[in-house]
């Protein structure tokens, strides 16, 4: 009797440490998403970074949203920090090409996104230099 009890309790202890788990559609105060998508299929390959660190990834065609792991949260902040000082939401650029590379901010309610063409010339050098980063991070994440 004293082991069911046992048992029952570490089990629902266990339960209750879950951590959270975001979907791709809920509202948080931040969020980044970013990937790469067109080419002969026209797949889109996209991830996406929740303030808490969580990263989702999505490889299109309806394939749903995988849990990817976490980055640290330091790394999020600083990313967001980036944004705000490249005045990211104010950014006016949409060009999406054959193949194309897009880095969208989510606060709150609005989305904002950048989009762009490989090796295009006319966007901030930042933005690409960024993305890069950023897969770097989520590369990382998963090693």
């Amino acid at each position: 009797m004293k082991n069911i009890l046992f048992l029952s309790v570490l089990m629902l202890f266990s339960l209750s440490c879950k951590t959270k788990k975001h979907s791709s559609k809920e509202n948080t105060r931040a969020k980044i998403v970013f990937g790469e998508g067109g080419g002969f299929v026209g797949s889109i390959s996209q991830y996406v970074i929740f303030e808490d660190g969580q990263v989702l990834f999505d490889e299109g065609f309806e394939s749903g949203m995988v849990d990817k792991g976490t980055i640290k949260k330091k790394e999020v902040k600083i990313v967001l920090k980036e944004l705000k000082e490249l005045d990211f939401t104010s950014i006016d650029y949409h060009h999406p090409g054959n193949v194309y590379q897009y880095i969208g901010l989510q606060l709150k309610d609005s989305m904002h996104t950048v989009m762009w063409p490989l090796n295009d010339t006319k966007v901030n050098a930042a933005i690409p230099a960024l993305y890069k980063k950023l897969t770097s991070l989520v590369t990382e994440s998963n090693e």
